[in-house]
């Protein structure tokens, strides 16, 4: 904690204004808009790219990712780490349902009478990924990250 504390503090030229900026934001577009026009303003700007993007990253989310970085942890018998980390998961896993559960929030789909109005974003499959563009010998790294593009 001590870090976090000093690292705003020496960098208090850019977080000061950065969280008045957030705050006086926040307020103003509370003020001026509903809900729906905030929801629907930000889910129309989006881009082809950025779909591909969040359908492959969005897994990460789901928590199976936290679970394998778990496995390598307890498979390189690093007990400390594990637990910390197994025990985070279960406190974060648990404070998001509860809010989830408490807050009684529909999901968009479920809270706009028109759904044609959403955009959404398949998480896809390996064939919809692999319609992505990919350069072979120079950009290996989308090999690994997007599964089906047929690694050189």
């Amino acid at each position: 904690m001590k870090t976090l504390v000093t690292l705003v503090r020496e960098n208090s030229y850019f977080f000061l204004p950065f969280m008045l900026w957030l705050a006086i934001g926040g307020t103003l577009q509370m003020m001026f808009f509903t809900k729906e026009e905030l929801f629907l303003g930000i889910n129309q700007a989006h881009a082809p790219i950025g779909d591909y993007f969040f359908s492959v990253f969005t897994w990460l989310g789901d928590g199976w990712a936290f679970g394998i970085l778990l496995a390598v942890l307890l498979v390189m018998r690093k007990w400390k780490l594990f637990l910390m980390g197994g025990l985070t998961l279960l406190m974060v896993a648990l404070i998001v349902q509860l809010i989830k559960h408490h807050m009684g929030a529909p999901r968009p789909m479920a809270y706009f009478e028109d759904t044609s109005l959403i955009h959404t974003v398949s998480t896809g499959t390996g064939a919809q990924i692999a319609k992505l563009p990919v350069r072979t010998h120079r950009h290996r790294l989308w090999h690994v990250l997007l599964p089906g593009t047929g690694a050189a």
